[in-house]
């Protein structure tokens, strides 16, 4: 197994863990989708080795990772 791939399965086993530990509450209702980004999403593509937050500072053309805007308000 390769270094990349068994430090990928590291960190996948974190995220998973994590989950395990407090699944109920993660599949309430009470648990937003904004925090599931926060708690599971980036650090599962961090762990692809996606630059998910620019670190590399890249012009926004150039990022990895763009973010989307998020619903417009219902007016």
């Amino acid at each position: 197994m390769s270094d990349s791939f068994q430090e990928f399965s590291e960190k996948l086993q974190k995220v998973v863990g994590k989950f395990e530990a407090d699944k109920h509450y993660y599949l309430s209702g009470d648990y937003l989708e904004a925090q599931a980004r926060v708690d599971f999403i980036t650090p599962f593509f961090k762990a692809l080795g996606w630059d998910v937050e620019n670190e590399a500072g890249l012009a926004h053309h150039q990022r990895e990772v763009i973010v989307e805007r998020g619903p417009r308000p219902i007016e």
